[in-house]
């Protein structure tokens, strides 16, 4: 695996303790510098990693952020892995919930934990360990909240209110953006799922909720300026390559009736009537929203009704292969997030015009690395949708966007 430039480290539980957390001035998890954080010691694995495969993001727009995932096949005739094996290094430390952490070039990749050991014994001694992934959304999506209300306050708030609250009591790291929408003081019921209401705050933001590289959640407003630099990829030789390229055409993404609700008041409706002439009705029912008033429940409809009235051609994914690539362009690609945006450029031979681009939000990184091989698969979205203007900005400045801030 040196060759592609990947660390794997697992983390276990050295010390005996469960609370997850580093801890200021203690002896054993309050030493900085070290690997003794929040109870775990990491071990570099790397030389036992036959295949590595991560994923995460979404697939389709209106989807949410799924949780992240990675599977790590490990050569085990040594029975390192094998939770069995009492002489293992691991032993009996190794199980569920250790922490997996890799990197590439220095970049997180993926912070999860275990979920799953598959051990595959082999008569030939060419035994495996695969361990199964999920990054702090599988822990999220199996706590419960206890009943409460909340004052009115937006969306970033929100969810900081809910992560600090003595039941979840949250120990990841976590980047959470202030929010647009205000959110009113409706009541939550006990028992309500942790993740599923995390997930109304996202909606009702119109904002992107993902687990990042690092382990972070992070929490991203609609309309975020882009972070430069907006990543560049282009097919003539220029830029960075790409090697396959995705789009789609169809009514998948035709929207030309939306309801939206809050328990603010009446549903609010919003529609276009040429396009429902030319295509018929296609509705979109934006409900189960928490915003604290009707007139922001019509601009989130609105928005939607304007990006999505009329089909479109849209770039959806595309595919990079790593290897050969500069180590610039490598750095580029491993830093990409979840929500970076990037312009994809497409020529063709034949035809008029002779080269489209679009603007891009990545909402999905996948990959795929083996021996000789590392292969990064990005999923998109069009960027029009999530951008507001701003001025002066090369990518955010172009006056051709339909969608400005509300």
């Amino acid at each position: 695996m040196s060759l592609i430039d990947v660390k794997v480290e697992l983390g276990v539980n050295a010390f005996g303790w469960t609370g997850g957390n580093f801890i200021l001035d203690s002896d054993t998890l309050g030493v900085l510098g070290t690997s003794k954080l929040s109870g775990f010691a990491f071990y570099d694995v790397s030389d036992h990693v036959q295949v590595l495969r991560t994923n995460r993001g979404k697939t389709r727009q209106f989807d949410y952020f799924n949780s992240g995932s990675a599977v790590v096949t490990f050569k085990n005739a040594d029975r390192v892995f094998d939770p069995l094996n009492e002489d293992s290094q691991f032993y009996p430390a190794l199980g569920p919930r250790a922490v997996m952490k890799i990197t590439v070039g220095g970049y997180p990749l993926f912070y999860g934990y275990v979920n799953d050991w598959d051990l595959q014994y082999d008569i030939a001694d060419n035994d495996v360990a695969i361990a199964y992934c999920s990054d702090a959304f599988s822990i999220l999506s199996n706590q419960l909240l206890s009943a409460f209300t909340p004052s009115a306050q937006l969306t970033g708030a929100r969810i900081n209110t809910v992560l600090d609250r003595s039941e979840i009591n949250f120990r990841g790291g976590r980047q959470i953006s202030g929010g647009k929408s205000t959110l009113g003081a409706y009541a939550v019921d006990a028992n309500t799922n942790c993740l599923n209401y995390l997930r109304q705050i996202e909606r009702s933001e119109l904002g992107s909720l993902f687990v990042a590289a690092n382990g972070d959640l992070m929490f991203r407003e609609r309309a975020e300026v882009p972070v430069s630099p907006v990543l560049l990829f282009k097919d003539d030789g220029t830029e960075l390559p790409y090697l396959t390229l995705d789009n789609e055409y169809g009514d998948e993404l035709l929207y030309n009736y939306i309801r939206a609700k809050s328990p603010a008041g009446a549903e609010q409706v919003k529609s276009d009537s040429t396009s429902i002439t030319t295509y018929q009705v296609s509705q979109l029912a934006y409900d189960d929203l928490l915003n604290s008033s009707t007139t922001e429940v019509g601009n989130l409809a609105q928005s939607i009704l304007t990006q999505y009235k009329d089909p479109k051609v849209r770039f959806t994914g595309f595919s990079v292969q790593v290897l050969g690539l500069t180590e610039d362009q490598k750095e580029l690609i491993y830093n990409a997030e979840l929500t970076d945006y990037a312009t994809v450029t497409k020529t063709f031979a034949v035809g008029t015009p002779s080269s489209v681009s679009q603007d891009c939000l990545i909402t999905g990184i996948s990959h795929d690395v083996r021996p000789g091989s590392h292969t990064v698969t990005f999923t998109v979205e069009n960027a029009d949708f999530s951008l507001r203007l701003v001025l002066g900005d090369s990518f955010a400045g172009r006056l051709d966007y339909s969608l400005l801030d509300f």
